[in-house]
């Protein structure tokens, strides 16, 4: 790196070295700017169409891609190449003589995978490429029984073609814990053992305590443990279900992670009796020390930012409530800043300060009466009640109002949307064998959004066994429509005596044009009536092609547990392999850090979650260990890669870069990179001022002490003749390091070198000092710049500032010159550019 990348200010010389400023054309947008590039800047850059055709004839267009996840540039990929289209784009309106000060990183020695990596092909598995495993059965995910990577060498094998030794490629998969069929003779684990035991693989069953939007709580009287399955929920609070899986511990307290297989075993019937357990504010520190799932309640001040949505303890000395993954409509938002109470389920501790809570309920503190959770009026006995919650379907008749912990429907017209949140009051009775408003007064306190869980499949015999007892769910099923007048009823292939019957659906809902076709519904099961007709309110209704179905079908026991998975391959010269030492960032992974896409982004930074996630999947690494952490950033679906050393028990990230700042100027419309440059040598013993005045003195000594005077190069020589035999200072021009400035003490010149100045008065003899300081420095700038070249559009110059030293004590400097760059480690004095500065 040349000396004068260690010190850079702005270059002010005068405006006729800037072609373009002349005549009428008088300039009045002259940016003089300093900028730093963001990611967002690489990314800009990285996607401009120019750079993508430069780096295209360049050979270079994979690293063009990589500048957007790398966020650096290199050798190659040179941001005085692709830096002025960003420029153009960013300052338009700047006139010529902008000029802009770019920091920006430079890769430096980076090892070769990184480059590959990040150009790596993606291959997204097909429908087809699951034969592999499975044959002739249309199931469209690897299992336990049929692991991906048995699978994917053969596959990528066929799907990648003129692969080279060394060659990545990112993999998009589906994967489900669960087979599509299950053995007999099941035993299960108590969840005690789950929670209290080590992490491993456990068997428990017991009801649904609390839903959120990634998963729920699963309670068998004694203890409860999180299932975190990353997707939202088809179960109600009071569900009974078995789960299977792998725990871990997380934020304290042990949990089931989405690699698991989640059973419905039956359909809550009865209202679990539930006592929330009242935290004050000491008790609130407490357990952030100390987590345990149970059922809490607290008071707080809402506060609602983005996604996250916390709670101010007034007193704690450190916790604060934090609603996680809260239902859609179980908050109404106009309670943000305000004084609640938080009803729900303690299920772990973060950060240090977070009780993490599975909200069942969130009212005003002040409210005068409480309003009832869903689930309340649901399976409670029939009776006045008040519910808030998100409407998640409608119908002619009325809509299906949920919370999270259940789902009810109301009998009534209204004009509500599917999201809007919404308070009713009314009464409950029991209709088609489930409870339901038939007489209630609403409002709509806000909008929303909803999302929709997988449904559950019924097969022609759960049909019928619906009939017998009806529940309240988000189901789908196969059969031939019929439209007579206003009846939409499904005939279920299997099914005994059940229909499905498509209740008072919406205009547009149905095609007209599926009548008589074999078509798949989806929606919620509201009810049974004329002991034949399964009643629902759909969501859906559609075609059912033949593909459609038997996907359908070969879904219905692995949905809850389907996900997909990244993986990273490479081509060792024969086989695509697992590439070794590396770590996919999997979406499972993004949603345990709270990050809602399957990728970071300028919001969510790569660096802010990595040394933890390198953490989490090497918790045996050893001192010195390397490995890399690989991830999509944007929706793109770009690959970032970064470097990891594991140092004194923690992942540090080496990423291979220098920070460099370079000038570009705009000349003629038109921005180039200019390394022009000001050297500001201060009048004191600083290490930049230093190092010229020191190379100056030997400059002297060399060129004309030896070559002009003719001294023989030996130490008894120094001091003969313009060098001082203290050899740190000089008075052919007054570089001196010893003083840290120029000196150009008349009577000092005179005592060390007569000769150079004999017949000349004070006055003359700084102005011959003056002369030959312009001649050192030139030397002096071609051997501390080597590496400087011209740039063709632009003038580079070199400004030197010194302090001049006539017996008057300096501190900045006095006086300028200017050099320009003529070929590369050559320069030329800017003739009359010597100048004092005001």
């Amino acid at each position: 790196m040349s000396a004068t990348l260690l010190l850079l200010t702005a270059c002010d010389y005068n405006d006729k070295y800037f072609d373009g400023l002349e005549g009428s054309n008088t300039p009045t947008d002259v940016k003089k700017l300093e900028y730093t590039l963001t990611a967002a800047d690489y990314a800009a850059i990285s996607s401009n169409k120019s750079n993508e055709k430069i780096a295209e004839a360049a050979g270079i267009k994979d690293q063009l891609t990589a500048l957007k996840t790398n966020c650096y540039f290199t050798d190659e990929l040179t941001a005085a190449i692709y830096a002025p289209a960003f420029l153009s784009e960013t300052w338009y309106t700047a006139d010529n003589g902008s000029s802009v000060k770019l920091t920006y990183d430079k890769a430096v020695n980076v090892p070769e995978y990184i480059s590959k990596v990040t150009s790596a092909d993606a291959y997204e598995l097909k429908k087809s490429d699951y034969a592999v495993a499975w044959d002739d059965q249309e199931v469209y995910f690897f299992s336990p029984s049929k692991p991906a990577e048995t699978y994917l060498p053969r596959i990528l094998k066929s799907a990648v073609g003129d692969a080279s030794s060394g060659d990545y490629v990112t993999v998009t998969y589906t994967y489900s814990s669960v087979d599509p069929s299950t053995g007999e003779g099941e035993s299960y684990n108590k969840v005690v053992d789950a929670v209290e035991g080590p992490s491993g693989e456990y068997k428990v069953k017991g009801h649904v305590a609390a839903t959120y939007q990634r998963g729920f709580l699963l309670s068998d009287g004694n203890a409860s443990i999180l299932v975190y399955s990353n997707k939202l929920p088809n179960l109600n609070i009071g569900d009974e279900v078995a789960v299977s899986g792998i725990t871990s511990t997380y934020s304290g307290l042990q949990q089931f992670g989405n690699s698991i297989e989640v059973t419905q075993l039956a359909v809550g019937t009865e209202l679990p009796s539930v006592t929330y357990e009242a935290l004050d504010a000491a008790a609130m520190d407490a357990y952030v020390a100390a987590p345990v799932a149970k059922p809490i309640k607290y008071t707080g001040t809402l506060s609602v930012s983005g996604n996250y949505s916390n709670v101010i303890i007034e007193g704690a000395t450190i916790a604060q409530g934090s609603l996680s993954y809260v239902m859609p409509g179980l908050i109404d938002p106009a309670l943000n800043g305000k004084k609640i109470t938080v009803y729900g389920y303690g299920i772990g501790a973060s950060s240090g300060k977070f009780v993490n809570t599975m909200v069942t309920k969130v009212v005003a503190a002040d409210a005068a009466t409480v309003h009832s959770s869903v689930v309340e009026a649901a399976l409670g006995t029939p009776g006045d009640y008040t519910v808030q919650g998100a409407v998640v379907a409608t119908y002619a008749r009325g809509f299906l109002l949920s919370d999270g912990t259940a789902s009810i429907l109301v009998y009534k017209n209204s004009e509500f949307a599917v999201g809007d949140i919404v308070t009713v009051s009314g009464t409950t009775s029991l209709y088609a064998g489930l409870k339901q408003f038939q007489t209630a007064t609403f409002e709509k306190i806000a909008d929303g959004t909803v999302n929709y869980p997988t449904p559950r499949a019924l097969s022609g015999g759960d049909m019928d066994d619906y009939l017998s007892a009806p529940f309240l769910q988000y189901v789908t099923y196969t059969g031939t429509l019929s439209i007579s007048g206003n009846y939409y009823n499904v005939e279920v292939e299997g099914a005994g005596v059940s229909q499905g019957s498509l209740s008072y659906p919406v205009a547009g809902m149905v095609d007209q044009e599926l009548n008589g076709k074999k078509v798949i519904v989806t929606g919620y099961a509201i009810g049974a009536t004329s002991g034949k007709f399964v009643n629902t309110m759909v969501t859906s209704v559609v075609e059912a092609t033949a593909a459609k179905v038997s996907a359908l079908m070969a879904s219905t026991r692995a949905a809850a547990s389907e996900e997909t998975r990244y993986a990273m391959y490479t081509f060792n010269g024969s086989n695509w392999v697992i590439a070794e030492d590396m770590a996919i960032v999997n979406p499972a992974d993004y949603s345990k850090m709270g990050i809602s896409t399957n990728y970071f982004s300028s919001t969510y930074k790569p660096e802010n979650y990595l040394s933890q996630f390198m953490g989490l999947t090497y918790p045996y690494a050893q001192e010195g260990d390397v490995k890399a952490a690989v991830y999509f950033y944007d929706e793109e679906g770009a690959v970032g890669v970064k470097e990891y050393i594991f140092s004194n028990g923690t992942w540090i990230v080496d990423d291979y870069k220098e920070t460099v700042t370079d000038q570009f100027v705009l000349s003629n419309g038109k921005w180039n990179f200019d390394p022009s440059t000001v050297i500001e040598l201060l009048p004191t013993k600083n290490e930049m001022t230093l190092l010229y005045m020191q190379t100056a003195t030997d400059w002297v000594w060399t060129n004309i002490d030896v070559k002009v005077l003719g001294l023989e190069d030996k130490k008894e020589n120094k001091g003969k003749g313009y060098m001082t035999s203290y050899e740190n200072n000089e008075y052919y021009s007054g570089c001196s390091a010893y003083y840290g400035n120029v000196d150009m003490r008349v009577a000092k010149a005179r005592e060390q070198y007569p000769a150079g100045y004999e017949g000349l008065d004070d006055d003359g003899v700084l102005r011959l000092m003056e002369k030959h300081l312009i001649e050192v420095m030139e030397g002096v700038l071609e051997i501390l710049n080597a590496d400087a070249a011209p740039v063709e559009g632009v003038d580079v110059l070199y400004t030197v500032k010194v302090g001049i030293y006539t017996g008057t004590n300096v501190s900045t400097c006095t006086h300028q010159m200017v050099y320009k760059v003529v070929e590369k480690g050559k320069f030329e004095y800017v003739e009359d550019s010597f100048q004092p500065l005001s």
